[in-house]
């Protein structure tokens, strides 16, 4: 899903046995052009972890021309301006009257994280390409080379380096941070670097060392097959409860192209104006990215749906249903441009208008398993304020234009801001469309989320 030239980026996290994604104190961030990338780990012992190791990977992944050999050098300086936006946000919670006492941490003063970032460094005239690394504490780094069995592992090589007392980067610096390591490499397109916090490296070494090669799945894993592996070496226990994070990179290298450097002006992918990691945001270069893949589907689907519809309906039809924008039919262009065999094959399935009684009333598409759709017949989407007109109380009309682009749909969860780039489904077509009170969206003050009901049936609800 990303353009040939960019590396591929891949994340996965999940919380201990019985806590919920809100406690998870790992934290991973990428840049814009995806040459660098980062995880921290928070230690729950300490105050405000989770927050303190998001600063940091974000601290890490801004544009910097620096090489991480100079940011090795001057780390304390590095550490400053971190540390002081942390401070504020400590006086802050700490100061807060509205906050209950228990809630503030109580004799805890500081936060503490684990600590390790990647930089891919742009080939070089002579065609050298190297990456330099940063670490501190037990978040390790893997490569495993295109073509290679050979992992390269950093700063820990061995399952038994792992202990219960880590270096870690402190977030005031009254105490004391642990001095990072650093080390390089070269790399090919191709290669393959895991990113993972210490239960997961732990694991992935032991399992390495035994010569089981059952930790190449992380290879190319997506968030189910890494969920359920998770659970499953919980369940057999070879791995700690506890928080679990891996950051997959594949480089990706048009021949005879040069990596574009990092640019000033141009906003992290995972952060909103403040530099902060939003869901909204990535969910939205997402979209943008498969629509190009798969417009083209959709509208030759829609115009075949709209002929047979055309031919069977009455001139009464219903405001609610989907009215397509009455132009020729573009031509685009759908190949994926990647070579890349893992690509996602989804399964386009129509969804219908859940007012239209039996009339077939076509309203969008979804990429998805049906499986993955019985449990709901409601969709999220998020829409333009200006598409949405109040009727009565807590009833909204959505009016999408016709010649609007699709709006993306994403799978139904109880909050918007639940949703994260594996819930995108869809897209939902031009139309009037019934819905309940919208949601503000963090990322965009003149957009909404609201939820659409459908049908995978001919019939309606």
């Amino acid at each position: 899903m990303q353009n040939q030239n960019q590396n591929e980026i891949a994340y996965f996290t999940i919380p201990k046995v019985g806590e919920q994604k809100s406690d998870i104190e790992d934290a991973y961030s990428f840049s814009s052009d995806r040459s660098v990338v980062a995880i921290a780990d928070g230690t729950s012992t300490s105050f405000l972890a989770g927050k303190w190791a998001k600063l940091l990977v974000e601290h890490f992944c801004l544009p910097n021309e620096s090489s991480i050999d100079e940011i090795y050098r001057r780390w304390e300086e590095w550490l400053r301006p971190v540390q002081q936006k942390w401070r504020q946000h400590y006086l802050k919670i700490k100061t807060d009257k509205t906050i209950p006492w228990n809630a503030k941490g109580g004799d805890k003063d500081h936060g503490s994280a684990t600590f390790v970032g990647l930089k891919l460094q742009p080939p070089s005239q002579a065609g050298e390409k190297i990456w330099e690394a940063l670490a501190v504490g037990d978040s390790c780094l893997f490569q495993i080379k295109a073509n290679s069995d050979k992992l390269i592992a950093f700063p820990l090589d061995k399952s038994e380096q792992f202990t219960t007392v880590t270096k870690c980067f402190h977030s005031l610096p009254d105490y004391k941070s642990h001095q990072p390591v650093y080390t390089n490499g070269s790399y090919d397109p191709g290669d393959i670097f895991l990113l993972a916090t210490d239960a997961l490296a732990e694991w992935i070494l032991n399992d390495y060392q035994i010569r089981s090669d059952r930790w190449r799945d992380l290879i190319s894993v997506d968030e189910e097959g890494f969920i359920n592996l998770i659970n499953q070496l919980r369940g057999d226990r070879l791995i700690k409860d506890d928080d679990t994070t891996l950051l997959r990179l594949k480089v990706v290298i048009v021949e005879g192209q040069t990596t574009k450097p990092l640019n000033p002006d141009h906003p992290d992918l995972n952060h909103t104006n403040s530099n902060h990691p939003n869901p909204d945001n990535l969910l939205l270069v997402i979209v943008a990215v498969l629509l190009i893949f798969f417009v083209g589907v959709i509208y030759i689907s829609f115009v075949n749906d709209k002929k047979t519809h055309n031919a069977n309906q009455n001139q009464d039809s219903l405001p609610s249903q989907a009215t397509p924008p009455e132009k020729p039919t573009p031509t685009v262009n759908i190949t994926p441009t990647s070579n890349n065999s893992n690509s996602p094959n989804y399964q386009i399935l129509t969804i219908y208008s859940v007012e239209s009684n039996n009339n077939r009333m076509t309203i969008g598409y979804v990429f998805k398993k049906a499986s993955d759709l019985q449990y709901s017949q409601q969709l999220w989407v998020h829409v333009p304020k200006t598409y949405l007109k109040k009727e009565e109380t807590d009833k909204f009309i959505m009016t999408i234009p016709g010649d609007a682009t699709p709006l993306a749909v994403y799978m139904d969860k109880p909050e918007s801001k639940e949703l994260s780039p594996q819930d995108f489904a869809g897209y939902l077509l031009p139309g009037k469309y019934s819905v309940f009170k919208p949601t503000e969206s963090k990322t965009f003050k003149d957009a909404r989320w609201v939820k659409v009901n459908f049908s995978l049936e001919k019939k309606g609800g």
